[in-house]
């Protein structure tokens, strides 16, 4: 039997979706389990973790178009 190489786009299609379903199952544990603790987290805290969490997700997208913006073209050898 021949073993052919999966293409890579189908790849990175697999990985996407993994990465989506488990946000998905994160959020849906998140509603899910019930809080045990009496006392909430002060305001503050949870703005400036929902601040860092949005700027993440921002950089995430646009990250690599910047740095490939800087980044130097590889010259092939031959």
């Amino acid at each position: 039997m021949e073993k052919v190489a999966i293409p890579p786009a189908r790849v990175m299609r697999i990985i996407w979706f993994g990465f989506v379903l488990s946000g998905v199952m994160l959020i849906y544990l998140i509603f899910l389990v019930p809080v045990r603790t009496p006392d909430t987290v002060d305001v503050a805290v949870e703005t400036g973790i929902t601040i860092i969490a949005l700027v993440d997700i921002v950089l995430g997208f646009l990250a690599p178009r910047l740095l490939a913006r800087f980044a130097k073209p590889v010259q092939e050898a031959g």
